[in-house]
């Protein structure tokens, strides 16, 4: 099995309604597991925090990839995530969500859409 990808397009600050709220512009989302784990290629370790920007439209920057929960040991892992403003502010989380692998087309946006409350 392979990584899998981040799927969501864009974060907003709440309700996902992109007419109305405004997008987590350059704000950065920060992703670690609930434990240590093994993956299919070795040790993953629950205390290394994976952080990426967001650009002006709330979207990644880049393709931030991660392995899917069905291929962690053990099997009820869960990742943290948190959602950060440009200042630095957190604006949503702690929020266990869990990763599916990208063959099946759900990635995160099955597992806990995209928008955020301040």
């Amino acid at each position: 099995m392979a990584l899998s990808p981040l799927t969501i397009a864009n974060w907003y600050l709440t309700g996902g309604n992109t007419s109305v709220e405004p997008p987590v512009a350059l704000g950065e989302v920060t992703l670690h597991l609930n434990k240590d784990c093994t993956s299919p290629t070795g040790p993953v370790s629950a205390k290394i925090k994976s952080v990426f920007a967001l650009d002006v439209n709330g979207a990644p920057v880049g393709s931030p990839l991660f392995w899917p929960n069905s291929e962690l040991v053990p099997n009820d892992s869960v990742y943290i995530m948190n959602v950060y403003a440009a200042d630095g502010q957190p604006i949503g989380g702690p929020v266990p969500i869990t990763v599916g692998p990208s063959s099946s087309g759900t990635g995160f946006g099955e597992s806990f859409g995209s928008s955020f409350g301040s």
